[in-house]
């Protein structure tokens, strides 16, 4: 185990700007060893150049260079410690017409880049720190993991289903963080494909979720600061020992509200279709409840 007192040691992806480059800051700030990575080192100049840190270019969809730049972090400080997959861009277009090229890049940056580091990151966590130490994930996501946004739905599935892969011992845990818009230049970068016709009428979904990002000046009047996020991810990665950290937690107070109607949405349309599915099955299906039951409790526990 380490020793009293000893600070983490964060690996960081897409620490450019954003979230990244705020929680990139308040990790060194607060003295902890920090693997800072974007595509373009020169982005991370605002780190300066000590023993703690180490800045590297990453392009996670390269699995090579992922694993690469995971061996030189802890051939530099021995172990990693918190492992935050924070790299992604948006992509917005009606799903009908995004072309099939640009969805599968932006899912080989925001999933499948994620999962490279994940798989990286696992073996370090289990077998090069000392046995029992662990040691945290934190997956960013956004509202759109649970209000249904491509790539990060799928991030968060793999995450959950992933957790509960985890022997007890390992003490490897993982945070799926669900942001809210946040006072970064994400929304100024989204890549934005060329409208279907069909899906240009006001009553499709999509064009109000439009007309909230293109009326940023009134729209960003209630956006997070990055660094608030920061300080919230450094506290709870240092306690993570201390207290059981949940699967998802929600930053912002929009992240919160949305996420709250969509599952009080889902719970009601489970309900009201609650005979439905149980005409199916002769038995109260309670035995196959109790088993994934088990499942959850053993990765609850690691």
């Amino acid at each position: 185990m380490a020793a009293a007192g000893e600070k983490d040691v964060w690996f960081i992806t897409g620490c450019s700007s954003g979230i990244g480059a705020a929680l990139a800051k308040h990790i060194y700030d607060a003295g902890c060893s920090i693997i800072a990575t974007a595509r373009k080192p020169d982005t991370l100049a605002y780190l300066p150049d000590e023993p703690n840190v180490l800045k590297l270019a990453l392009d996670i969809t390269d699995p090579d260079q992922v694993a690469h730049v995971v061996k030189a972090g802890v051939e530099r400080f021995g172990r990693l410690d918190v492992v935050v997959n924070n790299a992604g861009y948006g992509l917005t277009a009606d799903s009908e017409n995004v072309p099939d090229a640009e969805a599968r890049a932006q899912l080989e940056t925001n999933f499948w880049g994620a999962v490279s580091v994940t798989k990286a990151a696992l073996p370090v966590l289990r077998e090069t720190n000392p046995v029992g130490k662990g040691g945290l994930i934190i997956q960013i996501s956004s509202v759109g993991g649970r209000v249904c946004f491509p790539g990060k739905f799928a991030l968060e599935g793999y995450t959950e289903a992933l957790a509960k892969e985890m022997h007890p011992d390992w003490n490897i845990k993982f945070l799926i963080i669900q942001l809210g818009s946040f006072k970064t230049k994400f929304a100024d970068n989204i890549h934005l494909v060329a409208r279907h016709p069909a899906y240009r009428d006001p009553k499709c979904g999509y064009n109000q979720l439009a007309a909230y990002f293109e009326n940023q000046a009134e729209s960003s009047k209630h956006w997070t600061d990055p660094a608030a996020c920061a300080k919230v991810l450094y506290e709870v990665a240092s306690t993570r020992n201390q207290s059981p950290l949940p699967v998802r937690l929600s930053l912002g107070a929009d992240a919160h509200s949305l996420i709250q109607l969509e599952l009080e949405k889902a719970l009601r349309e489970h309900e009201d279709w609650k005979s439905v599915a149980r005409s199916t099955t002769s038995g109260s299906g309670f035995d196959a409840v109790e088993i994934v039951s088990s499942i959850s409790k053993g990765s609850a526990a690691s």
